[in-house]
């Protein structure tokens, strides 16, 4: 079993900015920004080797403003930069959108086709998405 750590430690409103230009893992979320009455949406993870850039240009991202318009929300982004050395970056990707299912449809929800990891997120996302195992569900 192969051990990542991911700090999400960085955390973006509305959009990515221009100097965002590491590689890494992106979580998508729309909030409603009530303090007395909190509510978030996972809308969508995923990995690029240059943040900025995969945002300026996601094929998603009129369903996360639609999502955020239609309940009266905002996008909140947060990253955790990591290359791809080993494929890490891909298997936390892998790894996150199998045990988090996002709302957005996208590829790889369905199984968990990589060697089984043990994922450690720590930063803004410590609380939600914590420490977990996944398991090749090929086998």
């Amino acid at each position: 079993m192969i051990n990542i750590m991911l700090d999400f430690d960085k955390r973006f409103e509305e959009k990515m900015p221009d100097a965002a230009t590491y590689p890494g893992i992106y979580a998508v979320w729309a909030y409603n920004n009530q303090k007395d009455n909190p509510v978030w949406a996972l809308l969508d993870i995923g990995q690029a080797k240059n943040m900025s850039d995969r945002f300026s240009m996601h094929e998603r991202k009129q369903l996360w403003q639609k999502y955020v318009e239609n309940h009266e929300m905002k996008l909140v982004i947060y990253t955790a930069e990591i290359g791809n050395e080993h494929n890490y970056r891909d298997i936390a990707e892998a790894a996150l959108l199998y045990k988090f299912q996002p709302i957005c449809p996208t590829n790889g929800k369905e199984g968990y086709h990589h060697e089984d990891a043990k994922i450690c997120v720590i930063g803004h996302l410590k609380d939600v998405f914590g420490e977990f195992s996944v398991f090749n569900t090929d086998k």
